[in-house]
């Protein structure tokens, strides 16, 4: 089974490449603004920006988010959400629903830039 983390850092790719990229697609716009905490929370957490609150009832909302989103996702790309997907680019490979938008090298190195 996938772990909360895990599904954070997939979460937060997929926000970081499609979220910021000028995705032109009703439902993606829609399945954002839809599940609008989990995602940037993922991103930011899976860049080292923040962490899980100490407060239990804070954690256990965060975590029910991110669980609600992962299933949102797996049911929008028609995929298993018990799968142990390595990385959105495994799950993007394995559904013929949608594509993942792919950086070009200089935004790649505009994103690492501001990781280090």
């Amino acid at each position: 089974m996938i772990s909360t983390t895990h599904k954070m850092a997939i979460l937060g790719d997929i926000y970081a490449g499609i979220r910021s990229s000028n995705v032109n697609d009703e439902n993606w716009n829609t399945f954002f603004n839809n599940n609008d905490i989990a995602f940037p929370f993922s991103f930011l957490y899976s860049l080292g920006f923040c962490e899980h609150s100490k407060n239990f009832e804070s954690r256990e909302f965060i975590e029910e988010k991110i669980a609600e989103t992962w299933i949102d996702l797996c049911s929008m790309l028609n995929l298993d959400p018990m799968h142990n997907w390595q990385t959105a680019s495994h799950m993007f490979d394995a559904t013929e629903n949608y594509f993942i938008v792919q950086f070009d090298e200089k935004t790649e190195k505009e994103i690492e830039g501001l990781i280090k």
